[in-house]
């Protein structure tokens, strides 16, 4: 996760985000159940996603996290700038479109 600033003494949302994390990587390995919101399936890993970006956004503008840049997001940023190449380049792109969200998505909590 990314450092934290102490703001006023208090570190919840850097703390809260910590233990969403944790969760989600957990929740990788057991099996997925759905959970059906209005029409829509989602799994719990999913929802735990949102949430930890949530987290992680109002933590950012708070103070309470601050986002530190590592070298090492420039090859996740060529990786997923070679994926939506491809996938423009692609003989199938309808089909290819559907794979690159996911690619966002793992490259997203990589950043996180």
């Amino acid at each position: 996760m990314a450092d934290s600033v102490d703001v006023g003494g208090s570190q919840i949302f850097r703390r809260l985000g910590y233990w969403i994390l944790l969760l989600l990587i957990a929740s990788l390995g057991f099996l997925q159940i759905g959970i059906e919101i209005g029409d829509n399936e989602f799994l719990a890993t999913d929802l735990l996603a949102i949430l930890l970006v949530i987290v992680w956004l109002v933590g950012t503008l708070t103070r309470q996290i601050r986002f530190r840049w590592d070298r090492s997001y420039w090859f996740i940023i060529a990786y997923l700038a070679a994926a939506v190449v491809s996938t423009v380049f692609s003989s199938e792109p309808n089909r290819s479109f559907g794979v690159l969200p996911r690619a966002f998505y793992l490259a997203g909590l990589a950043f996180l």
